[in-house]
């Protein structure tokens, strides 16, 4: 499991002080980071070896914006071409969303999938886990 932490913007808050849905994706994304540097590990967008092909995000709890909000990612599932990482997002020992994203390794130039290594699955592999 990889951690990040986040502090909330006012921006980033409604009128009544919580955290707005259009948020967590993006902490989502950002947290997904460590992941991404497996494939291409100097993050260098011309290099880029994945696709985003789904997202889910469910809000369980209420997110306020005074505190920080901890984004715990973990992998749930491997497969040739892609993998699934599960996120949740935690304030005050609370979860507060939870969420997961499909990611396939792909070629962009010849638009097609790439079979992901066994060396970025053992990778992958360090952070699996169980999930409901």
């Amino acid at each position: 499991m990889i951690e990040k932490v986040f502090t909330p913007a006012y921006s980033d808050a409604d009128p009544s002080n919580h955290i707005n849905a259009r948020v967590y994706p993006v902490w989502f994304e950002a947290a997904r980071n460590p992941f991404f540097e497996f494939f291409t590990p100097d993050l260098e967008p011309r290099k880029w070896e994945l696709i985003l092909v789904h997202i889910d995000v469910d809000m369980v709890n209420e997110c306020f914006f005074n505190g920080d909000v901890t984004v715990k990612s973990s992998i749930s599932k491997i497969g040739e071409t892609s993998f699934t990482v599960y996120q949740e997002a935690h304030q005050h020992g609370k979860r507060v969303a939870k969420g997961s994203a499909v990611l396939v390794h792909y070629d962009l130039k010849n638009k097609k999938k790439l079979k992901i290594s066994d060396a970025i699955k053992e990778k992958l592999r360090k952070h699996l886990i169980q999930t409901d």
